[in-house]
């Protein structure tokens, strides 16, 4: 360090005499060597940026390798040394050392990381397995460059599979998974590359290896099977965020390890406290989707969790925002696996709220004079609503429930499906000036839940943030309860009948359907006949069923109904195509309507909200032909709108 620091010293006086070779093997040298010398390093910024027109490729490249290496600089040397360089001759160590620093520096720059992109996938059949790996891996970092450069890419790693090492491996396959890109002929090919090599593999390999699997719904048995026993043999040396991602990989594809778990839980709990809220929540809904028995560790979480909630590491707006998100997620595992804990139940419901109220001061709406309502006292909107529109139900001070009609979306994040967006029409009514968490996707515009576009009913939003961490809780906790009505195809079970069948969204290849597989998340429905009847028109068996959802996974009810061979009246997506268009001649839409909310308002006070059947659906009811008198009365009372 001595000799170092004097060598240092002697060249900073004279740097401008350095040639543009010296130049970058001495800052090199000080990155590989960890030297942080500001006043050296700034130094050599300044002359290579004074002379960046007489640098070449390999001086570029070893300069922003040196820099991102040692986290100095705001980017500015990258974009004066790149502004005019010619990528195009850039050799491929050079473009990959260049990707792999705009990454390492996170350097902002689409243009620069998209030029660079683009160079090296002209030249990718001549890129090392390491250097594939880092164009990979940066380019997921920066969610830069043209997807399409990830075809020849995986073309090209699937080619030299067999030299790369178990960290070259592992980056890529999770470059992959962080983009999105569900690339099944690479993944397998990985998969049986790695199954031989998995002893090589550093614990974060593992778990990186087996997150890139599970967010991509990729399950291999004989490669998990691997990963578990080779992780149980090195579970001491995983840190923290390892241990969280390999429990949630493992409970995402459904598969319940005993003997990896229970050595998960004994090495999580003796590490807990270097645990970061969302490490927590991912390691809580690990072993509560699972239902797996482990007392001692959700106590721990729990503990740790209410003292983070009580004194938050940060008063930033997405600080406050994640680890409130994260506390919910722990709720709901420790709900969920039918764990409760004393000190999470108390500290939680005030510290969320709390949470909220200084999102809504960093929000700072605008305070405006008081507006026209956009719906009279009748519930009718003051703006030209139709029978079609949606239609206020209870108007509170900071939430509100408002009656969804058919082909409405609750888009309650950026994606939509095709229905009419809830979201604008709410804004309409709510406007983002004086209520800000309706413009915001990231708080779902305030939506506490959704609704399937062609089915109908009540919908609870927040026009806070306090309101909305406060739903939160209740929804997370199961004190938010939503009751529906289904008509079902076959005569249900007499009695209660639970359904708990993992349902797995997916939405590769423009599918955009639900289906019970063990990959998906955990989703448990509660089915409750009403009455059995006839159809007159068709002759058809049916059901009347109220139902209670303990989980709101997409489309979950129609999924397990279909699932136990019932499927809703008139599903287009979960029935045969013979059977809707049979239901189609006696109902005109899918008949499952949300009727009935129970939750606590801002003062604590319980509500709940109860909305009847529209007119088309209890023209339905009218059809049918009831089995019994306990069926005749129990179709007359949901036809009068008497809901119990």
């Amino acid at each position: 360090q001595e000799l170092c620091h004097d060598i240092g010293f002697a060249a900073l006086p004279r740097l401008q005499e350095f040639e543009p070779e010296g130049l970058a093997a001495l800052a090199s040298a000080l990155a590989k060597l960890e030297l942080h010398d500001d006043v050296l390093l700034k130094g050599i910024a300044r002359v290579a940026m004074a002379r960046h027109s007489a640098l070449g490729p390999q001086e570029v490249s070893s300069l922003v390798w040196a820099f991102a290496k040692l986290s100095e600089g705001d980017g500015t040397l990258f974009r004066v040394l790149l502004q005019d360089a010619e990528l195009e001759v850039f050799g491929p160590q050079n473009l990959s050392t260049l990707l792999w620093s705009f990454a390492a520096a996170s350097l902002r720059d689409q243009g620069l990381a998209e030029r660079a992109a683009a160079a090296a996938c002209a030249k990718l059949p001549h890129f090392s397995p390491q250097g594939l790996s880092n164009v990979a891996l940066a380019l997921a970092k920066l969610d830069a460059g043209d997807r399409g450069l990830f075809g020849p890419l995986s073309s090209e790693a699937a080619r030299k599979l067999g030299h790369f090492k178990p960290q070259e491996a592992s980056n890529l396959v999770w470059a992959f998974a962080t983009l999105g890109i569900r690339d099944a002929r690479l993944f397998e090919a990985v998969a049986v590359e790695a199954v031989t090599e998995l002893g090589g593999y550093a614990p974060q390999n593992l778990s990186n290896l087996a997150w890139a699997f599970a967010r991509l719904a990729f399950e291999d048995c004989s490669l998990f099977a691997t990963v578990a026993e080779e992780a149980r043999a090195k579970i001491e040396s995983f840190a923290p965020q390892g241990l969280a991602n390999l429990a949630w990989s493992f409970a995402t594809l459904g598969i319940k390890d005993p003997q990896l778990f229970a050595v998960l839980a004994g090495q999580a709990r003796s590490k807990l406290g270097s645990f970061t809220s969302q490490n927590l929540s991912n390691l809580a809904w690990a072993f509560g989707s699972l239902r797996i028995n482990a007392p001692g560790l959700f106590a721990s979480i729990a503990r740790m969790m209410a003292s983070m909630l009580a004194a938050p590491v940060s008063r930033e707006p997405a600080a406050l925002s994640s680890i409130a998100s994260d506390a919910g997620g722990v709720v709901w595992a420790l709900n969920y696996a039918g764990h409760s804990d004393a000190a999470l139940e108390a500290s939680a419901p005030q510290a969320l709220p709390e949470i909220g109220r200084l999102l809504d001061r960093a929000a700072s709406p605008l305070e405006l004079l008081p507006l026209a309502p956009a719906w009279d006292a009748g519930g009718q909107s003051s703006r030209g609503a139709t029978l079609c529109q949606p239609r206020m139900v209870l108007d509170l001070p900071d939430r509100l429930v408002v009656q969804k009609p058919e082909d409405w979306e609750v888009d309650d994040t950026a994606d939509t499906s095709g229905g009419r967006p809830l979201s604008s029409f709410l804004r309409a009514a709510l406007p983002r000036r004086r209520w800000p968490i309706t413009d915001q996707p990231e708080h779902h515009f305030g939506l506490l839940h959704r609704l399937d576009v062609p089915s109908s009913g009540l919908i609870l939003m927040a026009k806070t943030h306090e309101a909305y961490y406060d739903l939160q809780f209740q929804l997370q906790s199961g004190r938010l309860v939503r009751g529906y009505v289904v008509l079902l195809h076959g005569w249900w079970p007499a009695g209660r009948c639970d359904i708990s069948a993992r349902v797995h969204w997916d939405d590769w290849g423009g599918r955009s359907r639900s289906a019970v597989r063990r990959q998906g998340k955990p989703s448990r429905t509660r089915f409750s006949q009403l009455a059995h009847a006839g159809c007159s028109a068709q002759g058809q068996a049916l059901g009347l069923c109220r139902v209670e959802i303990a989980t709101g996974r997409r489309h979950q009810i129609r999924v397990h109904a279909a699932h136990v061979g019932h499927p809703t009246a008139c599903d287009g997506k979960y029935a045969s195509v013979p059977t809707v268009q049979s239901d189609r001649s006696w109902c005109p839409r899918n008949f499952l309507h949300r009727y009935r909310l129970a939750f606590h308002d801002g003062a604590g006070r319980a509500r709940v909200v109860r909305e009847p059947l529209s007119a088309e659906l209890v023209g339905v009811l009218a059809q049918l032909l009831p089995r019994d008198t306990d069926a005749a009365m129990a179709l007359q009372t949901w036809q009068r709108a008497m809901l119990q």
